[in-house]
């Protein structure tokens, strides 16, 4: 799994980015915003994730980790694919998009292109209850053109919930875990967070 490429931009499609790593150009889709900031030639660093498909393995990148695992969720609600969640990701930025699902918005959700009002409802009902302990928020500075800045409170969810998805859990295991535990794990090491959270889900 390529979790991470960093390298220049030697090119841009209308949906996508080529980067050049180490001698190989890896075309990389990204939300809108990072389309249009991402600076010509020079060297950019990415939060990726790989969709393995029949007939083709798409390389999508993230200008930070919440990006990548609210476009990891997003395919969590039914009908929601890896191009609808792309959508919606340059539509909203991140901490807007937790607000929309949290305040259950489906008319401001449905402003996306793609996205009726009754795939933004599957959203929020799908979505909804994984999203309550996490208090993501983005910032539009990206100095280092990584990511923004998130409430240090996030941040260690963010990590336990994704080492754990690396390891095989799915969402319907997980999410009660970390929402029973965040109070714990958000006081804990990320190392320690997910073995306490191993412990819990072993039982």
């Amino acid at each position: 799994m390529i979790a991470i490429l960093e390298g220049n931009v030697i090119d841009r499609e209308e949906d996508a980015l080529v980067i050049m790593v180490g001698g190989v150009g890896y075309r990389v889709h990204a939300p809108k915003s990072l389309l249009l900031e991402a600076p010509d030639g020079e060297v950019l660093r990415l939060f990726t994730h790989l969709v393995v498909r029949e007939d083709a393995q798409v390389l999508y990148g993230f200008a930070t980790k919440e990006e990548r695992m609210l476009f990891v969720k997003l395919q969590n609600a039914s009908g929601v694919g890896p191009k609808l969640a792309l959508q919606v990701l340059s539509h909203f930025s991140v901490d807007e998009l937790v607000r929309a699902i949290a305040e259950a918005d489906v008319k401001k959700l449905s402003k996306v292109q793609g996205v009726g009002a009754k795939t933004a409802s599957r959203i929020v009902l799908e979505l909804k209850g994984s999203l309550e302990n996490w208090e993501l928020v983005a910032h539009s500075a990206k100095s280092d053109k990584i990511g923004a800045a998130v409430s240090p409170r996030s941040g260690p969810l963010v990590d336990i919930e994704e080492a754990l998805f690396q390891l095989g859990f799915g969402e319907r295991e997980v999410a009660p875990v970390l929402a029973e535990l965040a109070p714990e794990l958000l006081n804990l090491g990320v190392n320690e967070g997910i073995r306490r959270a191993l412990q819990a889900l072993a039982r």
